[in-house]
């Protein structure tokens, strides 16, 4: 008889008892080993549970060793002089966000940076789900206050300006402080493979601080036909804007489990990639023997990480690893129903193809169907693909009706999760489905 615990959202598991013969794998980090960095003396990373406390000390110990020391680029500090503007932008699901901002703006400040140069961009969503300000762990207080902080509003053309125009020649927009920064420091969260909301190393660059029309042009029907050809042409865009910032230097933090911090790699693009993508195998990477009966995934971490295009991404996944007619349970902490207008596009719609033509023509109202609307209706039909396959269950803290009328059938507790994992036949457990990468084996 094996245990598992299968996590979900920042501190929640459900705690499952699987005989040995019905449990086919396992996928993702095991709670009991100590995650190490990549240089585990120099790059110290954070190990075990999330950090509880404000200014963990392995965070910025983290931050520190991996921007001091950078991969085939050199040091951060060697890099700035007093007189340089510096812009910090960091991706919006990025774990202890305000916790490495602080470590990343001490090093400036220490590297002879002025405050008052220094400015971190940040949306209206990250300064709302953060518990504090990363202000308050520098010091002097003066000093930390005179770090400028700017809330990013898309609809702002004021706080715009063009970078350049791309082939089709539309406008290239970005924060005019990015454009404006001597250097720029792109933080990422990253995950092995490109989805609707992610596009590469510098998916915290562009288009999240861009204008609506260009938020909008990567949120692309097109995305859900099947190949990667899309997600590719949008990752080359977003690639080819931080080339014309002359970015050749990217910081990107690898999550480990419950919400922790694997570890902060920073350095030359190309060397940042490889090493992230190693670690990230390491970490989440699996292959398995066969398809199984039911397959178990939980999505991790805090509400920007309890989303709808989260669970699809933990959908698609599992569905690749479920027999037919098996099923999958998802245990998520997801609060919100999808936005009324992306929900709309699925009542009472006969088929997929009319689904895809009700978005087209709602993507046609700029004011009404843009941002959260179609990142959310992106998401339901990539959930639909999947049930429209499989049984999906699905632990939230929804209302059950809100879970049927998209198909899936609602999950009342981890009783509930117990019961169908006793009574399945075989049994896959994929810890954090939305940053997994598990495959079947090939007979």
């Amino acid at each position: 008889m094996r245990n598992v615990a299968l996590r979900y959202g920042i501190d929640r598991a459900v705690q499952l008892e699987i005989e040995d013969d019905k449990l086919v794998r396992h996928c993702g980090p095991a709670e009991d080993v100590p995650l190490q960095s990549e240089y585990a003396t120099e790059h110290a990373a954070c190990e075990g549970e999330a950090p509880t406390r404000r200014g963990d000390p392995k965070i910025r110990d983290a931050v520190r060793a991996a921007l001091t020391e950078p991969l085939e680029y050199p040091s951060l500090s060697d890099m700035l002089t007093s007189s340089d503007r510096a812009a910090i932008v960091p991706d919006a699901a990025l774990p202890h966000q305000q916790e490495v901002l602080a470590a990343a703006v001490e090093l400036l400040l220490e590297s002879g940076v002025l405050p008052e140069n220094v400015t971190v961009l940040l949306t209206e969503e990250d300064q709302s789900r953060a518990d504090y300000d990363f202000r308050d762990l520098l010091t002097p207080p003066e000093l930390a206050q005179a770090v400028r902080v700017e809330t990013h509003d898309p609809s702002d053309t004021h706080s715009m300006t063009i970078l350049t125009n791309d082939e089709e020649g539309d406008p290239v927009v970005l924060n005019r402080a990015i454009i404006d920064a001597d250097v720029v420091l792109p933080i990422g969260s990253f995950r092995g493979r490109l989805s609707p909301d992610y596009f590469g190393l510098f998916n915290a660059l562009y288009p999240r601080f861009s204008d609506r029309s260009s938020t909008k042009s990567f949120q692309n029907p097109n995305l859900l036909t099947g190949t990667q050809d899309v997600a590719n042409g949008l990752a080359k865009r977003v690639d080819k804007v931080a080339w014309l910032l002359g970015l050749m230097f990217s910081v990107q933090v690898v999550p480990g489990p419950r919400q922790s911090i694997d570890r902060v790699v920073a350095g030359q693009t190309d060397a940042v990639r490889k090493a992230c993508d190693q670690r990230s195998e390491e970490l989440w990477g699996a292959n398995v023997p066969r398809q199984a009966e039911l397959v178990v995934t939980g999505l991790e971490g805090g509400s920007e990480c309890q989303t709808w295009c989260r669970l699809a991404e933990s959908l698609e996944v599992a569905s690749g690893l479920t027999a037919s007619g098996g099923a999958i349970v998802a245990c998520s902490e997801l609060s919100e129903t999808p936005l009324g207008e992306a929900l709309s596009l699925f009542r009472d719609a006969a088929s997929k193809e009319e689904i895809l033509f009700r978005f087209e023509e709602a993507a046609k109202e700029y004011e009404t169907f843009t941002g959260a609307t179609a990142a959310d209706a992106l998401a339901l039909l990539r959930i639909l693909e999947v049930v429209q396959r499989t049984h999906v269950y699905l632990l939230s803290r929804l209302a059950a009706s809100d879970v049927e009328e998209l198909d899936m059938i609602a999950v009342d507790g981890p009783d509930d999760v117990r019961r169908l994992v006793e009574r399945s036949g075989s049994t896959i457990i994929v810890q954090n489905g939305a940053l997994s990468s598990v495959r079947v084996e090939e007979a």
